[in-house]
């Protein structure tokens, strides 16, 4: 796809990348989705448009079983796997070494906690900033289309409070549901933004 403004192509290690047309390299803002999933419109719309404002803006796929008909699950998501995909765009010719993360709902929920774990092992390659789009103070248990099906369907799945939506190293133990996500040890810069007319949990927990 190319237009006056963008063009898209595949990017090492991503599905695909949303790319200013003309000349990079570029300060990159990979993207991680709410429970819409990977394939939400919303989500593509929002790399198209960081792409006409002069980014390298790459969406990462993490949901389990999207289709461009049903959202999947976020189970057992291992946070250490996006922290290989940043670094991956990082070093990406089209990328000028500066990387943000963006995410929305849980995929701010993600961004935040992706941050925050990075920076208390002091880890290498962190984002360089942080944007976290109507994030809940604590990690919330794991998400899966199939509960929000009619009680009469068949497939419907009831919501666990305590399924985990995240694992970090391989273990639950730093993200499991009900945890503070501890962002104070990120010291680089942070925009967290809410609406007050929020549906799905307070706006005074993202506050």
């Amino acid at each position: 796809m190319t237009s006056p403004l963008i063009r898209s192509e595949p990017i090492a290690g991503f599905w695909r990348g949303f790319i200013p047309n003309r000349e990079g390299p570029f300060p990159a803002v990979m993207l991680l989705h709410g429970s819409g999933g990977s394939q939400s419109g919303s989500y593509l719309l929002q790399a198209m448009f960081l792409a006409a404002h002069g980014y390298l803006a790459v969406p990462f796929g993490y949901s389990k079983e999207t289709t461009i008909w049903d959202a999947g699950n976020i189970r057992n998501v291992e946070i250490l796997n996006t922290v290989g995909s940043l670094r991956a765009l990082r070093k990406n010719a089209l990328c000028n070494n500066n990387v943000c993360l963006f995410g929305s709902s849980r995929g701010a929920e993600h961004v935040l906690l992706l941050a925050s774990l990075m920076a208390k092992e002091n880890m290498e390659d962190q984002p360089d900033c942080v944007i976290a789009h109507a994030p809940a103070n604590v990690v919330i248990a794991a998400f899966d289309s199939r509960c929000m099906r009619p009680q009469n369907d068949s497939s419907r799945r009831e919501w666990d409070i305590n399924d985990p939506a995240w694992l970090w190293r391989g273990s639950t133990d730093l993200v499991k549901p009900g945890t503070e996500i501890q962002i104070e040890h990120y010291e680089r810069p942070i925009m967290i933004t809410h609406g007050t007319s929020d549906e799905v949990w307070t706006y005074k927990m993202t506050e």
